[in-house]
């Protein structure tokens, strides 16, 4: 398995300085997110080794340690509370703002494309919302991401996507009015970034966008090769 970084934009010109010199910074900007953020993350992992069971927890004692028996209950309440979202019955209520027929109607209207969106999230998805939830049983936050997807739209799909981002590959920086950026890592093979980006050029609207011929060539000669995938969002780019 062969692991590549690459920060967002994912496509780009080569042959442009500005647009390299764009990479260079938002690269220089999730390096110091992610830089942030590595206290936090240390947390997670010692959180999930013990809540998976990968070690057992201890007990320190004046003079020693002691080590405790194993106990499955952490991860046993995570995939209970988790279990109840998964069968629980979703419905959504918009109140009108005026006691009218016709704002009964736009409401009712609202409700139902509402319920339609999670199935079709669902099905095309599956239980995104369930796995957010457990990510924030396990370790403390939960993160829903939610996004236009106009390569999906070109196509006459559903165009807004979402997804379960996982907290030990996220970072975000906010003021006192909001999140000002967010950056996410993740591990995808590097055919199915190959084909996104595939995707991605057929809506493009400029010609000098391109797939980097590393990416190129790693989807063909070794498809399932992992590739880390750095995306960075602000006011004005992901």
């Amino acid at each position: 398995m062969i692991s590549q970084s690459y920060a967002v934009p994912l496509i780009y010109p080569q042959t442009n300085r500005n647009e390299s010199d764009e990479v260079t910074l938002v690269r220089r900007k999730t390096d110091a997110l992610f830089a942030e953020f590595g206290a936090y993350y240390t947390e997670i992992d010692a959180v999930r080794l013990l809540v998976r069971q990968t070690i057992a927890p201890d007990e320190v004692m004046p003079g020693k340690r002691i080590m405790t028996v194993q106990t499955a209950q952490a991860f046993a309440l995570c995939l209970q509370t988790r279990s109840y979202f998964d069968l629980a019955t979703k419905q959504y209520r918009v109140l009108p703002e005026r006691n009218t027929r016709a704002e009964d109607k736009a409401t009712s209207k609202l409700e139902r494309w509402l319920s339609g969106v999670d199935d079709i999230i669902m099905r095309r998805e599956g239980l995104i919302k369930s796995d957010a939830i457990w990510h924030g049983l396990e370790s403390g936050t939960m993160v829903l991401g939610t996004m236009f997807n106009p390569y999906l739209a070109a196509q006459g799909k559903f165009g807004i996507e979402m997804w379960a981002q996982d907290p030990r590959g996220f970072a975000w920086e906010r003021n006192r009015h909001g999140l000002t950026c967010a950056a996410t890592m993740d591990q995808v093979t590097a055919e199915a970034v190959f084909y996104e980006l595939e995707g991605q050029l057929q809506i493009a609207k400029r010609s000098s966008l391109e797939i980097p011929d590393w990416l190129a060539q790693l989807a063909h000669s070794d498809p399932l090769a992992a590739v880390t995938i750095v995306r960075y969002y602000d006011r004005q780019r992901e």
